[in-house]
């Protein structure tokens, strides 16, 4: 009893320390979960203002490229140079062929163009576009838009504050500043009025080119977090395989104790059956003996009484072989070998002696197989030595043989 319960402390030991660290694992995996949502919502509200600030510069770089276009069109503004005699410099004439009303032309001279220039030359209008098509870049960047005519003036002011940014400029670019960010999750950009409560979100930003004056728009992701969970695969997996680790070697433990506690319950078994082993041809020697010293014999019955005594004595000598070559209760200690029943039967009862009278025994020829034979000598003489024991002086053992076309029974049949 003290060692099961020494075993079943051992046990709750250990249920107790496995438990511990699968919640310690699943703290772990649980913190790592919150540390990558609160990373992943930073990097999304990032991403979604770095998309935004390209998204308008994009829309600033389309209207420069629109302003380019209509000063580049003969069509729209006829270009024409002067030269100024008192400055030295070339004066540069941007006039509205259509418009008739309002400012509708300007004259300027630029330092990057030094020649003299009596009339427009390729060269001259490359010059003067290349500069105001830059010097309108920078005022974009203000938020300013300058009006060099009036109607170029109103053009640029409808390209650049009416235009609404492409939204698939800010799909665009929003994709590739989630790429920087190793973030593939699917996402759709809303605006604001018309988002549906969706646990992953970026913040909110008016994307008008005037403040108030454009959609509010936020980004929102569709399952977040099976992407987070694809993230962290490592931490969970390392987490899962240590738990698997340590469940084995739970397992694994208890096993042994298990098997330790089998070996302890065989080894007392081995113990109490060699005593009996031991103790039967003991007891068995005894008492020829005592008949052979307290009473007289003729001749034959004395050397049928030492025959026992040596049978007996052989019996021992055998059991002592087996223990000191290691052998052990139960198939597998001893190579099988082919003996016939009947004589194995019939050497049991001799060893009896005065006992094998009330004995009954009818061999049916020869019964040859293959078996462990001193175990089940073993086995027979314990059975006899049972049933002489546990019955009537006055009443028969009877042993009989069945063979079926697989197995041999041996019956040992008493009155006690």
């Amino acid at each position: 009893m003290p060692v099961k319960r020494n075993i079943l402390l051992v046990f709750i030991l250990m249920l107790i320390s496995v438990s511990g660290i699968t919640a310690l694992q699943f703290y772990y995996s649980y913190t790592n979960y919150k540390v990558e949502k609160n990373t992943f919502q930073k990097e999304i509200d990032e991403a979604f203002t770095e998309a935004v600030d390209s998204a308008f510069s994009e829309h600033q770089q389309r209207v420069v490229r629109l302003f380019k276009s209509w000063i580049s069109d003969p069509g729209y503004i006829a270009i024409t140079t002067k030269w100024d005699s008192v400055n030295k410099a070339t004066v540069f004439n941007l006039k509205e062929v259509k418009s008739k009303t309002g400012n509708i032309q300007v004259s300027m001279s630029i330092d990057s163009y030094v020649k003299r220039s009596d009339s427009i030359t390729p060269e001259a209008r490359t010059a003067i576009i290349g500069h105001l098509t830059k010097h309108v870049a920078a005022d974009l960047k203000k938020g300013v838009v300058w009006y060099f005519t009036q109607g170029l003036g109103d053009r640029l002011g409808e390209a650049y504050y009416n235009i609404p940014i492409a939204r698939n400029i800010l799909d665009s670019e929003f994709k590739k500043a989630l790429g920087k960010r190793t973030i593939t999750a699917p996402f759709k950009i809303v605006e604001a009025k018309h988002y549906n409560g969706e646990k992953y979100n970026t913040i909110t930003i008016d994307v008008g080119v005037k403040t108030g004056t454009g959609p509010k728009l936020k980004a929102y992701f569709i399952n977040a977090d099976v992407f987070l969970l694809e993230r962290l695969r490592w931490v969970i997996g390392g987490s899962v395989l240590l738990l698997l680790i340590t469940l084995a070697c739970f397992w694994y433990t208890a096993r042994v104790l298990l098997s330790q506690q089998k070996l302890n319950v065989l080894k007392d078994d081995f113990i109490s059956n060699m005593t009996h082993e031991i103790h039967t041809p003991l007891a068995s020697i005894a008492v020829t003996a005592q008949a052979l010293r307290q009473f007289s014999h003729s001749p034959e019955e004395e050397q049928s009484y030492l025959d026992i005594i040596l049978y007996q004595t052989d019996k021992l000598n055998t059991l002592a072989d087996e223990i000191l070559s290691g052998a052990r209760l139960g198939a597998g200690a001893e190579s099988k070998e082919t003996v016939d029943i009947k004589h194995l039967i019939e050497d049991a009862v001799q060893g009896l002696g005065t006992e094998a009278l009330r004995i009954e025994y009818n061999p049916r020829g020869v019964i040859n197989m293959e078996v462990y034979k001193n175990h089940l000598a073993r086995a027979l003489n314990n059975l006899l030595d049972n049933a002489l024991k546990y019955s009537d002086s006055e009443s028969k053992v009877v042993i009989s043989c069945t063979l079926t076309a697989k197995q041999l029974y041996i019956s040992v049949t008493d009155r006690g």
